[in-house]
């Protein structure tokens, strides 16, 4: 059961939730009116007022593809920075589409604890990302193995 004060201040989270939320909305009109929204506004709502679910639902999957993406790459680099090794070439591949991050790295001869430390951060990111539908998949070859970074990589290092 929920007591009066609990009520009171889910109301008032509530409302300063939407009063935040109108004053932002406002925000955007007045930049619409003025010919100052940037173009991903501009965007944004020319899609939602087309009154479409199924463009708004694809709209708002791109814009959160590109948020956990971007987050899942910061957090992948802050790991990466922490371990004890560095790689000779790193190349990643963001399929947003299948909700897949691969990941191609090179490492010298004879780093397994580094090794180790790489697929730790891929097992932390799965961890964290998977339940949202977004993993990652690392490659790692030693130098000596000679192999080329496959085209649809985008080399990092």
């Amino acid at each position: 059961m929920l007591s009066t004060n609990s009520y009171t201040q889910d109301t008032t989270d509530r409302d300063n939730w939407f009063d935040t939320l109108i004053a932002s909305i406002k925000a955007d009109k007045l930049m619409l009116d003025t010919n100052t929204a940037p173009l991903d506004k501009i965007q944004q709502y020319a899609v939602f007022m087309q009154d479409n679910v199924i463009e708004v639902a694809n709209f708002t999957k791109k814009k959160l593809d590109a948020l956990i993406v971007s987050e899942i790459i910061v957090t992948y680099f802050k790991l990466l920075k922490e371990t004890s090794g560095h790689p000779k070439k790193l190349a990643l591949d963001l399929n947003m589409r299948q909700g897949e991050i691969l990941t191609w790295i090179e490492i010298g001869d004879g780093q397994e604890d580094f090794e180790d430390e790489l697929l730790l951060i891929q097992a932390q990111i799965n961890a964290k990302y998977h339940t949202a539908g977004y993993d990652m998949t690392a490659t790692i070859v030693e130098e000596s193995d000679h192999l080329t970074i496959p085209a649809h990589y985008k080399v990092i290092l």
